[in-house]
């Protein structure tokens, strides 16, 4: 009898722990685990949502690392909430990091304490600004056991634009879980290569621009030199703003300097390519005015 009495008083706790489900992670590979299962979503804004032991079970599921075009239940302005279970049954007692990648502005709140907050969430629409971290590793707060809890209370900024140029994603929420050591060295050198590639090249363009603008001021007669160094000017302008792509800043600052990249890189291009059909001959004189026309 008494073991009957004691299976039925647990039994709620038993179904209770079945209902919630649980991303569990074996190990830790060196580029980590990306968390892109086991997440819950609900729409609407409740601090109790945030608490370590809330039921989610009747939320329903996402994978908020995908592209928010394809989310259309996450509308702009609209605050939600996100949750996930996390389980790591090795590495656990040793230092970890989320790099995280989102669209939306968000608080992060683990095992029911605040955590985080990228961006601004705000009730008024024009106050909510989106930032992407693009990737920065954010330490975890060391946990004995190895059950973490996350919250993430979230926000699509509204009326901006997203830069789908070049390949670029735009995920709700994209996070990867890995050693801090290694998080820390991965962010690292994707930034540095990424800002050597890109700002090299700007610089190179902008030397080339000042040094063909100046042969020009010595000799105005050879126009070339003019057009020559409107073009690198240009190129220069187009890459630094590819560089800044790289960087952690509004959501919506992307897809301008993204469009300024192609706008600048085609005049560049357009100067170029008059200056070429001038060497050749295909055009008797170049025309600053109708460099476009053409």
């Amino acid at each position: 009898m008494r073991l009957l009495l004691l299976f039925l008083t647990l039994l709620p706790v038993f179904s209770f722990a079945q209902k919630r489900e649980v991303f569990r992670i074996d190990s830790l590979p060196k580029a980590g685990v990306l968390l892109n299962q086991g997440w819950k979503w609900h729409a609407g804004d409740n601090p109790e949502w945030a608490k370590e032991g809330f039921d989610d079970a009747g939320w329903e599921d996402i994978d908020p690392t995908k592209e928010i075009s394809e989310l259309p239940q996450i509308s702009p302005g609209q605050i939600g909430w996100l949750r996930i279970r996390l389980i790591l049954k090795e590495n656990a007692s040793l230092p970890l990091s989320l790099m995280i990648v989102q669209s939306s502005a968000s608080e992060i709140y683990l095992n029911g304490a605040r955590w985080q907050q990228i961006g601004k969430i705000n009730t008024d629409p024009a106050q909510i600004q989106a930032i992407n971290p693009v990737g920065f590793p954010y330490a975890l707060r060391p946990n004995k056991d190895s059950l973490y809890n996350i919250a993430l209370r979230f926000v699509l900024q509204p009326g901006i634009l997203y830069n789908n140029h070049f390949l670029k994603k735009n995920p709700l929420f994209s996070a990867r879980i890995l050693l801090s050591d290694e998080a820390t060295s991965m962010y690292s050198r994707q930034l540095a290569w990424l800002l050597l590639r890109d700002v090299s090249r700007s610089a190179i363009y902008f030397i080339m621009g000042l040094i063909f603008f100046l042969l020009y001021i010595f000799s105005p007669a050879r126009l070339m030199n003019l057009y020559f160094s409107f073009y690198a000017i240009f190129y220069g302008v187009a890459w630094m703003a590819l560089s800044l792509t790289n960087l952690s800043l509004p959501v919506g600052y992307y897809f301008w300097l993204s469009n300024a990249f192609i706008i600048g890189g085609t005049i560049g291009l357009i100067f170029f390519s008059h200056v070429y059909l001038y060497f050749i001959g295909a055009v008797q004189k170049l025309d600053l005015l109708g460099i476009f026309s053409f």
